[in-house]
Order: C-alpha cells, then sequence, then structure tokens
C-alpha cells in the first residue's frame, strides 16, 4: 500500500502504473499471459504528479534499515549503546513489525540505562511551595526523559541519601560519593538564589451579616455586622542555579540559571471573628453564611501548585 511495486510481488494479480498511456491503453505490468491492459473510458485522462517519495520506490525502506542494523551492530561492538539503541530505534521505524529489531533495541536499551538523580533544591527558606517545585520539576523530567535516562524517585533517592549519611545541604563531594555508592551517573544540584512573592493592592468590598452568639437563638434579635470580600492579585518569582555532574569524572555538563513564576488569584472572606458565628438571612429565615459563602473557606496565600505551567524554564 502507498508504495510502487517491483511486479514481481506474490499473488499479484495485475498492476497498471497509469503513468503512460498509448491510444487511450494502460498496459499491465505483469506480463503473464493473457495479461488485460486498462482502458481510458468517458474522456479520462492522465495528469501529472508530484515525484514519487523515495519510501515509495522498491527497497528503499529495506535499505535504510540495513544500514541502521549495521550501524547499531557497531556501535553495540564499541560499547556505544546509547547510539546502538537508537540506531535499533530508527530501524524499527521503518519496520515496525520486525521483532528481532525490537527484542536487539530493548537490550540495547537495558544496556545504557543510566541513573540520574535529581537532588531536592537547595534553599535558605524551605518551604512548602519548593518542595511542590522540586516534585513538580521531578515529574516533567520523568515525563519527558528519553528512555535510557532512568531518573530516580524522591521517595528512592531520600532513602539513598539516607542510606550514605547525607542530606541534602552535604558538600558536593559528599553527595557525588553517595551516588558513586548507588550506581548514579548523573546527579543535578540546583540552589535557589531568590524567591520572591509581591501582592496587589487588595480590593475590598463590604457586605453584611448577623452575628448569632453562643446560647442565643434565631428567634433574639440577632446583631448585624460587616466583613470583607477581598480579592487580590499575586505573583511569586523564584530563580536557580543549576549544574548537571557526570559522577563518574565529577565534571560539570551543564551550569544554567533557571527562572520560574507563578501568578494567581487570591480571593476571600475576611472577618476578624469566627465566621460560623455568622448567618445570613433571607425573607424571615437564616441559615449559616459559611455554608453559603465559600470564601470564609478559601486560601489567603499563593497557592502551592502550578497547574499546567512550568515551575523552572
Amino acid at each position: 500500500m502507498q508504495r510502487r511495486l517491483t511486479g514481481k510481488e506474490p499473488e499479484l494479480g495485475a498492476y497498471w502504473h497509469f503513468d503512460q498511456a498509448q491510444n487511450d491503453q494502460i498496459s499491465n505490468a505483469i506480463s503473464t499471459q493473457g495479461a488485460h491492459p486498462a482502458r481510458l473510458i468517458q474522456n479520462a485522462h492522465l495528469v501529472p504528479v508530484p515525484p514519487v517519495a523515495r519510501y515509495l520506490m522498491p527497497g528503499e525502506i529495506e535499505k535504510d534499515k540495513l544500514a541502521r542494523q549495521t550501524s547499531a551492530q557497531a556501535n553495540w561492538e564499541r560499547g556505544n549503546y546509547i547510539a546502538a539503541y537508537r540506531d535499533y530505534q530508527a530501524a524499527l521505524d521503518l519496520s515496525p513489525g520486525d521483532t528481532q529489531i525490537r527484542t536487539d533495541m530493548l537490550k540495547a536499551l537495558e544496556k545504557s540505562q543510566i541513573r540520574a538523580a535529581l537532588l531536592p533544591f537547595r534553599t535558605s527558606n524551605a518551604d512548602a511551595k519548593t518542595d511542590v517545585a522540586y516534585i513538580t520539576t521531578q515529574t516533567d523530567l520523568s515525563r519527558n526523559r528519553p528512555a535510557y535516562i532512568n531518573w530516580l524517585t524522591p521517595t528512592t533517592l531520600q532513602f539513598a541519601l539516607y542510606d550514605q549519611g547525607v542530606s541534602k545541604q552535604s558538600s558536593q563531594q559528599e553527595l557525588i560519593d553517595a551516588a558513586k555508592a548507588w550506581n548514579i551517573r548523573i546527579i543535578i544540584l540546583s540552589t535557589i538564589t531568590e524567591n520572591t512573592i509581591t501582592k496587589s493592592r487588595p480590593k475590598r468590598e463590604s457586605e453584611t451579616a448577623y452575628l448569632r452568639l453562643e446560647n442565643q437563638t434565631i428567634s433574639d434579635s440577632l446583631r448585624s455586622v460587616r466583613y470583607n470580600n477581598i480579592t487580590q492579585n499575586a505573583t511569586a518569582t523564584s530563580q536557580a542555579t543549576l549544574q548537571v555532574i557526570d559522577v563518574e569524572t565529577g565534571r560539570i555538563l551543564d551550569n544554567q540559571i533557571l527562572n520560574a513564576q507563578i501568578n494567581d488569584q487570591i480571593e476571600y472572606a475576611d472577618y476578624s471573628g469566627d465566621p460560623y458565628a455568622l448567618w445570613a438571612k433571607r425573607g424571615s429565615r437564616y441559615k449559616r453564611l459559611i455554608t453559603q459563602e465559600a470564601r470564609f473557606l478559601a486560601r489567603k496565600e499563593l497557592k502551592t501548585d502550578h497547574g499546567s505551567s512550568p515551575i523552572f524554564s
């Protein structure tokens, strides 16, 4: 399908090229006795088409697949297992049903596995937001990783550090030595150097509620009080240094400055007393206000999640 044929394919009954006609006749490319030509009728005619892509020509896919396999085998023999894995993967793309190539590719992948670890961010002001940023970045790395990179999960890494008696605040050499003990080839060290939150001027809308004191019944005359609905925009910005280190050689493979920004809108109801003592009047009936006004239970700080935006870029 969607390829030129040679005309020698098994069980091929007929093959009309439709690239040229002679006296409205299209010859059958299979030169078997009794092969019938096709005939153009009712003003049908042939038109030029774009050049045929190389992979539509017979033998071209097979040629490239063999070249990829040959390169993969050569890389395997030299110990370049990642390159072998990529070659086998390219060969498999050309022939998805080839089980032998798939087997060879998986063997190369197993040999090329590199353990890597993103160490928890170092910061003098550690808080829940930093932890969320770390977990999110770890998740993004794992999701977008090449298949031969085996990122340690935060839990496994925490156990590895504990097992070697080090923490994220230990010296760089101590962390490298601990990684060696766990056969970790690549580590990423990152230090948060700046972490600020700015908020806009709060917008206040005053509302009325009724205060019901302890032991007071609804039939008693309830005192009206005021509370505020507050809307505020908040922006958190962070900056971090990042180093990618080859544990085996101690060489710094990459050194970058990362920036992050989170924008959020905070909206909550503010009352200095007990919000559960506030009631709303609807006609002649009273209802506890907090069951109707969700903003009393809303957060007053910047959210710690980041939605679909990246934590660092």
